[in-house]
């Protein structure tokens, strides 16, 4: 089948960047354009700076726009409340460092520690469950599965406070 190439942003193409990443990334998206592969963009702004340099002007192009932007459009119609747990962002790659998050969390005295919610573990979940086991605090935490958007920011919005861990 045909390939096709995701565009985040076009930073690897200035001038000024000359990291070995920014420059094969760079390579791959000349290289696309040159191969007439499809293209994914995914705000308006990079589509308007692809259309300015003329990159990929012979490609057909897709907008797949950055959850972002509809995270924070949600976000604004949610009533935020405190429900009294901590959200834990995360997932189970090494550079998440779960177990480590969950060390941290069990240090805190039994009587001082909020309820957490795992949120990103993907399908990973039993995976998780088992790291959970070694620390002895399974009755306070809930692993989230998939959700749709609306329910992530509902987390989000609902949770005392947010915790993003990695190392």
């Amino acid at each position: 089948g045909k390939s096709v190439v995701i565009i985040h942003d076009l930073i690897s193409l200035r001038k000024k960047n000359h990291s070995l990443s920014a420059k094969y990334v760079s390579y791959c998206m000349l290289k696309a354009s040159q191969l007439k592969a499809d293209y994914i963009y995914i705000s308006k702004t990079t589509k308007r700076v692809i259309d300015s340099i003329e990159l990929f002007k012979n490609c057909k192009g897709y907008y797949f726009p950055n959850t972002f932007f509809r995270f924070e459009e949600i976000a604004k119609k949610n009533t935020i409340l405190d429900l009294g747990y901590i959200l834990l962002v995360t997932g189970v790659g090494d550079n998440k460092d779960l177990d480590g998050a969950l060390k941290l969390y069990s240090s805190i005295s039994k009587d001082e520690r909020l309820p957490l919610k795992i949120l990103g573990c993907g399908n990973a979940i039993e995976r998780v469950k088992k790291i959970i086991d070694d620390h002895r605090v399974q009755s306070e935490i809930e692993v989230i599965p998939f959700l749709d958007l609306d329910d992530v920011v509902s987390l989000y919005c609902n949770s005392t406070f947010i915790w993003a861990h990695s190392k």
